[in-house]
């Protein structure tokens, strides 16, 4: 199911202060689309973890936190045919978070944290297909060097 209508993204959320943007957060997401909202229940319930959505007639099932997807990626991973290097790539990127929210909630991301989560944005955009689509290097000048 996951290797058909699953993704797994990482972004990048703005933070502002006074109308000026101070930084951005990178978070993780996977996800499983289908116009069956059983069956995504009754993927939820064999995980146990997860929530579920509704967007006109498509229901998504959605793990949001780094923990929570890094489990569910390690229990499909046997089962991954199609998408295992996209896995891959968003396991490496929720250890980079887990360690970083490790140090703490008010510690900074370490310039080699951040860059490491845009080269994985990027690995993941190339294997998507969306290659030379978005444009990292800015952002990681504008965070890391002010």
């Amino acid at each position: 199911l996951f290797d058909g209508e699953g993704s797994v993204s990482i972004s990048f959320r703005h933070s502002y202060t006074n109308n000026e943007l101070t930084r951005y957060s990178p978070s993780v997401a996977l996800q499983i689309g289908n116009y069956d909202g059983l069956t995504l229940k009754w993927v939820k319930q064999e995980l146990g973890i997860g929530g579920i959505s509704r967007n006109g007639r498509c229901y998504h099932y959605y793990v949001i936190t780094p923990q929570e997807i890094n489990h569910t990626i390690k229990l499909l991973f046997p089962y991954l045919r199609i998408k295992k290097e996209q896995a891959l790539v968003m396991l490496r990127a929720c250890e980079v978070i887990i360690e970083r929210n490790n140090r703490g909630s008010g510690v900074a991301w370490k310039e080699s944290d951040f860059a490491k989560m845009v080269e994985l944005r990027a690995a993941l955009d190339i294997l998507h297909g969306r290659k030379g689509k978005w444009k990292t290097r800015p952002m990681v000048q504008e965070v890391t060097h002010g």
